[in-house]
């Protein structure tokens, strides 16, 4: 049977906490109401209005015991789907793999045609890292210390390195080397015609000879601090003189570039 509601309203009196005292006789009062001029009966409380509360809470207990799972599963597809502001089945259309409150172990991510497959995970040592799933192999790794390790090999260690006057630097041993040999200077000495079996020596800018190469007419240099032709060898003697020596017939109008790396 449906429930009928009950509109419940305020007792309006004129004196509501004023009373009347008569004396028995016999040692007991009678205490009655005087609440003079009455604005509103109010909704009496009766067995009546009472029992339909009562009545009410046992329905609603029938109803919740009575209840299963699948009931409320019922009642909920009804509401369910894309725009219905619950969609149960989906977080924003896609099936979410882990809940509030759980922790992220991987994340697999895979290419349309599925041959690029990498994971992104942490391990028992609190590293972070890339990993190609296809080859089993570690592509970078964010170490618990700050390190970073591409393929295996450490590239970044946290305040380990940094760079100066564009130049890149690694922090050993509480002083700040060089990376790398990067390009001081480069020089050209241009030759001209040099008789056979003759010497000439050039004036340079002061250079580092264990650390130049030289070229002619933009040709690799095989000896780390000279160069041979057919007919001439240039040569660093020193840190501001360079020897080309004529070793046959005579050949003009060479230019040699002398490169020195840091």
């Amino acid at each position: 049977m449906a429930y009928t509601q009950t509109t419940w309203e305020d007792r309006n009196v004129e004196f509501p906490n004023r009373f009347t005292l008569t004396d028995n006789g016999d040692g007991t009062f009678t205490i009655l109401a005087a609440p003079g001029t009455v604005t509103k009966s109010g909704t009496p409380i009766s067995s009546t209005n009472m029992q339909k509360i009562e009545q009410a809470l046992a329905s609603a207990i029938a109803v919740t015991d009575t209840y299963t799972p699948a009931d409320i599963l019922a009642k909920l597809k009804t509401v369910d789907g894309a725009g219905s502001g619950l969609d149960a089945d989906t977080v924003r259309g896609y099936v979410p793999v882990n809940k509030a409150g759980d922790t992220i172990k991987y994340l697999d991510f895979t290419s349309p045609d599925g041959t690029k497959n990498k994971r992104v995970e942490t391990t028992n040592a609190n590293n972070l890292r890339i990993l190609n799933n296809a080859l089993n192999s570690t592509i970078f790794s964010l170490l618990d210390d700050g390190t970073l390790e591409l393929a295996g090999f450490k590239t970044w260690t946290e305040q380990n390195l940094r760079t100066t006057n564009g130049y890149l630097e690694v922090l050993i041993g509480g002083s700040w080397k060089k990376v790398g040999g990067g390009v001081k200077s480069i020089q050209k000495v241009l030759v001209g015609s040099i008789g056979s079996g003759a010497t000439t020596n050039f004036t340079i800018s002061p250079v580092n000879p264990a650390k130049c190469v030289v070229t002619l007419g933009g040709l690799y240099v095989y000896a780390s601090d000279g160069m041979n032709t057919n007919n001439y060898r240039g040569e660093v003697t020193s840190s501001t003189n360079f020897q080309v020596v004529n070793n046959g017939l005579s050949v003009g109008n060479l230019l040699f570039y002398i490169t020195e790396y840091e």
